[in-house]
This record gives C-alpha cells, sequence and structure tokens, in this order.
C-alpha cells in the first residue's frame, strides 16, 4: 500500500523516492513486450550510443494509454503536484548490451528555470517526473544514478558538465525491481549507469507539471485520440490548454505594418508639435 506522506517527505528532502514493485509485473511484462517492438518499428537511436528512445506513448499502443491511467502513479502526483497538475511528456527509453553511462543533468532545466522558483524551505514542486521500471534494476544493467539533495545546489550547466568526475563520487545506483516507480524533482542531478550485461534495460519515463508551466508535448494535434474520455482526463492531458498567441503589443520579425504605423504615428505628433 502506497504511504502517500512518507513519499512526499523523502521527495522535499532527498528529492527521489523508490515506490517498490507498484505495478504488476506481468503487466510490465507486456509493456516491456510492446516496447521492444515499438523500438524496432520506430525508436529513435540518434539520442546515445547503443540506446533507443521511443517518444509520444500516449499516440501508440493502447497498452501505454492503460499504464498512464494507472491509479497509483495519479495518487502519487497528485499528492506532490496538487490537485490541478497536467501533463507534460511520456515516453520510453532502452539502453543495450555495452551501453555506456550519460553525463549527469538536469532535465529541461530551461522550462523549470532554477531553485530561485522555489520556496525557502524546498517544498513547492513545479515538475515531477516518474521512471517506471520494465527490468530489474541492478549494479550491472545501467541502473539509474542519482546525486542525493543536489536539487539544493544552484548550479549552471557549464559547471555540471565540468565536474562530472567529482560528481559522480557521490552517486547512488537505484537498485530495485521492475515494477517499481523512481519518484524525483528534475532538478536533481542523475545520469543513466553503464549496461555490462548482455540483455537490454527499459524503462517508461512519465512528467507532469504545474498547470501554469509550457507542457513539452502538444497535445492538441492529437486531440481526437481522446474524444471519449472525460473531460477531466482531457484537463489533465492538456486537451483544453489555450493555444499559443502572437502578441500583438511587440514587433516581431517580418511584421512590416505595425513598426510602420508607429513611425506614422510619430511623425504626425512631430508635425502638430511643431505647428503649434
Amino acid at each position: 500500500m502506497l504511504n502517500l506522506s512518507l513519499i512526499s517527505s523523502e521527495i522535499h528532502n532527498k528529492w527521489y523516492f523508490v515506490a517498490e514493485e507498484i505495478i504488476d509485473k506481468d503487466f510490465i511484462e507486456k509493456v516491456k513486450n510492446e516496447v521492444n517492438k515499438e523500438n524496432r518499428k520506430r525508436g529513435e537511436k540518434n539520442w546515445g550510443l547503443n540506446s533507443v528512445r521511443l517518444l509520444s506513448l500516449l499516440y501508440k499502443d493502447k497498452i501505454f494509454l492503460k499504464l498512464f491511467k494507472n491509479e497509483q502513479i495519479h495518487k502519487i502526483v497528485s499528492k506532490l503536484l496538487g490537485d490541478k497538475y497536467i501533463y507534460s511528456f511520456f515516453f520510453a527509453n532502452t539502453v543495450y548490451s555495452s551501453t555506456s553511462s550519460i553525463n549527469f543533468h538536469r532535465d529541461h532545466p530551461t522550462q523549470l528555470g532554477s531553485n530561485i522558483f522555489k520556496s525557502v524551505n524546498n517544498n513547492y514542486l513545479l515538475s515531477v517526473q516518474l521512471i517506471i521500471l520494465l527490468d530489474d534494476f541492478d549494479l550491472e544493467n545501467g541502473a539509474t544514478l542519482v546525486i542525493p539533495h543536489s536539487h539544493k545546489k544552484d548550479i549552471s550547466n557549464n559547471e555540471i558538465k565540468n565536474t562530472q568526475k567529482d560528481i559522480i563520487k557521490h552517486a547512488k545506483s537505484i537498485v530495485a525491481k521492475k515494477g517499481s516507480i523512481l519518484i524525483y524533482d528534475p532538478n536533481l542531478l542523475h545520469s543513466s549507469g553503464i549496461n555490462k550485461t548482455n540483455n537490454s534495460r527499459s524503462v517508461i519515463i512519465l512528467s507532469f507539471c504545474q498547470p501554469f508551466i509550457r507542457t513539452q508535448e502538444n497535445i492538441g494535434i492529437h486531440s481526437g485520440n481522446f474524444l471519449n474520455e472525460s473531460e477531466s482526463f482531457k484537463e489533465m492531458i492538456g486537451y483544453k490548454l489555450p493555444k499559443q498567441q502572437v502578441s500583438q503589443t511587440h514587433i516581431h520579425k517580418g511584421n512590416f505594418f505595425f513598426p510602420l504605423k508607429l513611425r506614422i504615428k510619430k511623425i504626425i505628433k512631430n508635425i502638430l508639435r511643431i505647428s503649434k
């Protein structure tokens, strides 16, 4: 049974928590099989050495939508972000044999800004991410590495890039069974480990954010996929978010008439002033 108060406490202390074996293993196995099939058809292989990323899972097999709707997941997110959270992205990562570790990093820092947006006691989350384990994580197969308490260090991306050897000294490997969920704030420094085995290791990564944060996936172009869903579900996935608007008060590149109008007004004003 989920201890939501414990999860919240641990998230705000270490900025991550592992909820052990939350999702049924037989179901997880079906999800893993579908990820393998989709990887062969449309997985992106350019983002990392011997790794595949599978994006936009909501628009692929229905098993991913079923996973997305898992009640336990939304209890966790609601506890951490409040009831008005919205969906940001949903994809799978698979690392194959001999995959090297990636650099420690923070996820989408330009979306979330820095720690200046957090409250004094760091108890307010702008976003939360969940890594759903589709395989057991151990020290040999590239388990996710995290740096506890690193969310409190407001250091630049360049500093992170230039201090990788020092950072890894403080790393903790997430060792857990498949069906477990690693919950963390994207400001936490983390990385994948090195897969030294002959088997692949897959995860699902799911992100939610506060309703005033710009989501990373544009659900609007696929809104027809969710016509039969409940109104609350549509709202949560950003179905009702307003479309991007072009400002009428700024001069944009290629906007010829707006600056010309301002120039004419200024000339007329000067003429009237001189005539007086």
